[in-house]
């Protein structure tokens, strides 16, 4: 499904912004952060739909299972592109629904890609 998508974000026009939403109540992970775990593939995710170069990344991030540590059970991701792009990550340990979902809008169409989507 991720392939396909891909493959359709050729049609929907320039892309406006990608947004990608990973989210679920647990299961934490000792010694890591959601930012790290899930944020990394969503981060890979992003640099795939738009293969232009990043020219700046930043995060805000709450650490409330581990405070005083970077073990970030939330966190925002913000990726702009050399064409002046944005993605826009988030991703929570601490959240009630469960979420794996890419969202691509572009000047013609919208697609949505739901890894956790019933088949």
């Amino acid at each position: 499904a991720y392939q396909e998508t891909k493959q359709l974000a050729g049609s929907i026009g320039r892309i406006r912004y990608i947004s990608y939403e990973g989210t679920n109540y647990g299961p934490y992970r000792n010694g890591k952060s959601a930012m790290w775990d899930i944020g990394s593939h969503a981060v890979s995710l992003c640099l795939d739909i738009n293969p232009k170069k990043p020219v700046s990344v930043s995060a805000w991030a709450v650490s409330s299972l581990s405070p005083g540590t970077e073990l970030y059970d939330f966190a925002i991701i913000k990726i702009l592109f050399s064409d002046e792009t944005e993605a826009f990550i988030k991703v929570s340990w601490l959240y009630p629904v469960k979420r794996r979902e890419l969202t691509i809008v572009g000047e013609k169409d919208t697609l949505v890609y739901d890894a956790v989507a019933n088949k």
